[in-house]
Formats: structure tokens, sequence, C-alpha cells
């Protein structure tokens, strides 16, 4: 009669790891700061009214006291205005 001492199992490894992909948080819309644009677009000139910029309105309107509000806290001159 054969007599058992024990019964080995060979250890079975696991080569699968979990998968965790992680997402990177979305990066926030950038702006450029008007001076920047401004100096990347070389507007204005040094001759008075030496670019032209284009406001598109949808349904809104502009109004002067704004366009002036802006120039002035981005320390750039008043532009002339043309409605088309």
């Amino acid at each position: 009669m054969t007599h058992i001492a024990g019964v080995f199992v060979p250890r079975l490894r696991c080569h699968l790891k979990p998968y965790l992909k992680r997402h990177k948080a979305p990066k926030p819309p950038m702006s450029w700061p008007v001076a920047d644009l401004c100096r990347a677009y070389q507007w204005p000139t040094k001759a008075p009214g030496g670019g032209t910029v284009a406001i598109i309105e949808l349904g809104g309107g502009w109004h002067q006291q704004d366009i002036a509000s802006f120039c002035t806290a981005n320390q750039i001159p008043l532009p002339t205005i043309t409605d088309v």
C-alpha cells in the first residue's frame, strides 16, 4: 500500500495585470493676453488707425463704452469703428 505524505500543487502565477488608464485632466482653453496678441499681429502700428479689426456681433450689437473700457484696461489706443 502506498502512503501519501502530501499533495503539492505548483503555484500558478497570474501574468495578467489590472489595466487602469488614468485620464489626464483636460487642459483649460488657452487664450492670449491682449498685449501678446497685438504684438503677434503687429497691431496697432505706429500710424494712427494702423490696423483693421473685425467685430462680429450676432444680434447684440456693441457699445462704444465697452470698447473704450476694453482699450483702457489693455492699454491700447481707441480704434475708429465703422459698422458694415
